[in-house]
């Protein structure tokens, strides 16, 4: 028997509450990595590869230093290219009234 719309939700989780398999699953993930976490650095000395330690480093990067971002003109929204190129005339205009 499928779903009528108009009746009223009955039985399940209430809203709002999360999935306690799923929360269970996470924690006991977040328990096993962070164990892991301790033995990391011997692991990481075991391997002879430069190439492959390198993979490594590169793969873990990003989770401490962020990506750089492109700050090129193009990539700013119109009204800020608008206040950029404001700034710059009445400093411009300063400049020339003051020589």
């Amino acid at each position: 028997m499928s779903f009528e719309n108009g009746h009223l939700k009955v039985g399940g989780r209430t809203k709002g509450v999360p999935n306690r398999i799923s929360k269970e699953i996470k924690d006991l993930i977040g328990a096993f990595l962070y164990a892991e976490m301790v033995s990391l650095p011997d692991s990481f000395r075991l391997i002879k590869s430069p190439e492959k330690k390198l993979d490594i480093l590169i793969k873990l990067l990003p989770f401490i230093v962020p990506k750089p971002q492109d700050l090129g003109l193009e990539n700013l929204p119109d009204r800020k290219l608008s206040a950029i190129l404001e700034i710059l005339t009445d400093e411009s205009e300063r400049k020339v009234g003051n020589n």
